[in-house]
């Protein structure tokens, strides 16, 4: 199999097959970030066609020294942060639901109560926060990935992750509470 920074090498050099492979690969979850990101499934196919609207036309400038994953998913941030600039958050009623295939209704129902709630307060966090949670537990980056994406250190991003982390807590917990 080819690897993902030989193809975009092929990328630059013209080659559209090569593209569409990488676009095979990583669409879905590029689709996934930008869907936990925005909150939204249509506004995250808008974003996701803009990441490898961007990612091809960029393909001249990379580099194999950088690790394609990390560069696609710093263009995927980028993308969805500067979409939430633009746009206000959307209300916990419009995010989409994530497919259950517990047994019962009850258990269905508490399950997405608990992913309602957990999506509302990662929601709530601050962009650079949300971005952090998102990249590491969605995405499966790094420490260093995710660093490396937003342009931060190590233990900036630690840092992050923890207060993010510590925020979620107290937002689940007094929700639980209400």
């Amino acid at each position: 199999m080819i690897s993902d920074e030989d193809l975009m090498i092929a990328t630059a050099q013209g080659n559209i097959d090569a593209f569409e492979q990488i676009m095979l690969r990583h669409q879905a979850s590029v689709w996934r970030t930008a869907c936990r990101f925005s909150g939204d499934a249509e506004e995250a196919r808008d974003i996701t066609q803009s990441v490898f609207l961007k990612l091809f036309e960029s393909a001249s400038t990379y580099h194999k020294t950088a690790s394609f994953k990390t560069y696609l998913f710093r263009i995927a941030h980028n993308t969805c942060i500067d979409h939430c600039r633009k746009k206000r958050p959307l209300c916990l009623s419009d995010f989409p639901d994530v497919a259950d295939e517990s047994p019962s209704q009850s258990d269905r129902m508490m399950t997405n109560e608990r992913e309602k709630t957990v999506r509302g307060a990662i929601q709530s966090l601050p962009l650079k926060q949300r971005s952090a949670i998102l990249l590491r537990y969605d995405d499966e980056l790094s420490i260093r990935e995710i660093a490396d994406v937003m342009h931060a250190s190590e233990k900036g991003i630690e840092r992050l992750l923890a207060h993010a982390r510590e925020t979620l807590h107290l937002a689940i917990r007094n929700n639980l509470k209400n």
